[in-house]
């Protein structure tokens, strides 16, 4: 068995230069009902990635059961719900808020602050329903199930909310927005379309998500910078993180500029952007909307498609040792990675530490750009420096 690793991390010492210094504070029973609140009230504004997967439920004939949108049904809102037998899978990092079994102050405070709650099949589950707030959280969506059933899914989350809101953030890879093009409009009826469009604009924040995938930030192999001029370790790349919670700097202070020549993806990330754009459009049929509110960004990340998955502070440091692990296996093997023209002071070895989270660039952050010579066919590798993306920190445990 492998020894516990610590290794230093900007999460780590992000949050430790905010931490108060304090594990418990008994004084607080002592303070005004009204202080109290106020606290938890803090505690728990948080926001959430909220990584979800649609689908849909097989019948026993092995057949979807896409018959079953009737949009009849009514909830205890009193809202005509879908009817769609869909289900949505957490990973199974996803825990529960503990502010909800800390006290009763905070429990109060936690169902206020994740009013809506929107149930599950108990069988598939846990817990059987999602508690959420349209404010804080940010939904990241992926469809392995047919295209329709994100209509089904945002109309259900918009009538579970008390305040018939509904999501207001959504993060979507491109696979699942192309697929958005083969929803057929026409199947539904009005009352799923008329929520649909509230949804759409009053939409504050969509996220076109661009996974690198494993080797990314080693550099090596087709998924990340093959035919790179200079191959080293790239620890400015943020490792997407399943945590949850995480805290948002409008910028990336670490010193990751050097890093950003040789950005690269699979598929331009412009694609994913424009087939949202399109669905809109069919939505609105045609029609400009002129007080859509939503801003468009691109969102990086290398996402790993084996374990270990990044969700607390021991599932980083297993990733990040076997990422060192990998790499010293291709040093011995090509000595001369990691040797080129590129030389990193000392300064930036000290303070370019590893992050689980999130990039997060502009709109325009790949107009115009084309996929390069030296890269394979229909791979996009993009020269960023000069942008200044946030990063969205997650909280680790």
């Amino acid at each position: 068995m492998d020894p516990v690793y610590h290794f230093a991390t900007f999460n780590r010492t992000d949050f430790s230069k905010r931490a108060t210094g304090f594990d418990t504070f008994d004084l607080f029973p002592r303070l005004p009902p009204e202080i109290q609140q106020r606290i938890w009230k803090f505690a728990v504004r948080r926001k959430r990635l909220l990584h979800i997967t649609l689908t849909e439920r097989i019948s026993r004939d092995g057949t979807s059961r896409k018959s079953e949108r009737h949009y009849t049904a009514i909830n205890k809102l009193g809202r005509v719900i879908s009817g769609r037998a869909y289900l949505v899978w957490l990973p199974e990092s996803f825990r529960i808020n503990p502010l909800f079994t800390t006290c009763v102050g905070s429990r109060r405070a936690a169902l206020r602050h994740y009013r809506a709650c929107l149930p599950f099949n108990s069988q598939v589950a846990r817990p059987p329903y999602l508690r959420f707030n349209p404010k804080y959280d940010f939904f990241v969506i992926e469809n392995s199930g047919e295209p329709g059933v994100l209509v089904d899914f945002l109309h259900d989350a918009k009538a579970y909310d008390p305040k018939n809101i509904g999501p207001r953030q959504l993060a979507m890879e491109q696979d699942a927005c192309m697929g958005l093009d083969r929803i057929h409009l026409a199947e539904f009826p009005p009352i799923a379309l008329e929520s649909l469009r509230t949804i759409l604009a009053d939409l504050r924040h969509f996220w076109a998500v661009c996974w690198l995938y494993t080797g990314a930030r080693i550099m090596l192999g087709v998924l990340s910078g093959t035919r790179n001029p200079e191959m080293r370790l790239n620890l400015s790349v943020p490792i997407y993180s399943f945590a949850g919670e995480f805290e948002w700097l409008d910028v990336d202070p670490r010193p990751f500029e050097p890093d950003l020549n040789w950005t690269t993806a699979m598929r331009h990330p412009d694609r994913t952007t424009e087939a949202w754009k399109r669905f809109e459009e069919r939505v609105f049929d045609g029609m400009p909307q002129a007080e859509t509110k939503r801003v468009f960004s691109h969102v990086l990340a290398e996402r790993g498609r084996a374990p270990p998955l990044v969700a607390d502070g021991p599932s980083l440091d297993r990733y990040l040792l076997g990422e060192q692990r990998q790499w010293a296996h291709w040093v011995a093997k090509l000595p001369g990675l990691g040797k080129g023209k590129f030389r990193e002071s000392d300064q930036r070895k000290k303070e370019l530490l590893s992050v689980a989270g999130l990039w997060v660039f502009p709109e325009d952050t790949f107009h115009g750009l084309t996929s390069n010579a030296m890269s394979v066919p229909g791979k996009l590798v993009a020269d960023l420096r000069g942008h200044r993306p946030g990063l969205a920190v997650a909280c680790l445990h």
